[in-house]
């Protein structure tokens, strides 16, 4: 599973060129909702992508804001690719008062 990466800075959001991609769904599963599987969709197929899930310094408290960030290895290949992506979220350790969590500008269920 990839890691999660915490970024100190609370006003980071990430570059154009790194959301390349589109979300078609995102789900926190498991007994503990400690998994986020995500289903992403995105242009490419002849090259590696990899996908990080960053977590700013939560500035609202009953939101959370997460981006997936996209490296696609300047793949210029025009497949069109489906892939689901699972993060183990236990260490954010989610307060009892998130009532929404974004990925990017959408909203896990």
């Amino acid at each position: 599973m990839p890691k999660v990466l915490l970024n100190k800075n609370k006003d980071w959001k990430p570059e154009n060129t790194e959301i390349d991609f589109q979300i078609s769904s995102a789900t926190l599963s498991g007994k503990k909702k400690n998994s986020l599987e995500t289903k992403v969709k995105y242009g490419g197929g002849c090259r590696v992508h990899s996908f990080q899930l960053i977590k700013p310094i939560q500035a609202s408290k009953d939101t959370l804001q997460l981006y997936l960030v996209h490296e696609s290895d300047n793949d210029m290949c025009r497949a069109f690719v489906m892939n689901e992506i699972k993060f183990n979220v236990s260490k954010l350790k989610l307060k009892k008062n998130t009532k929404v969590i974004m990925l990017n500008n959408f909203q896990v269920k």
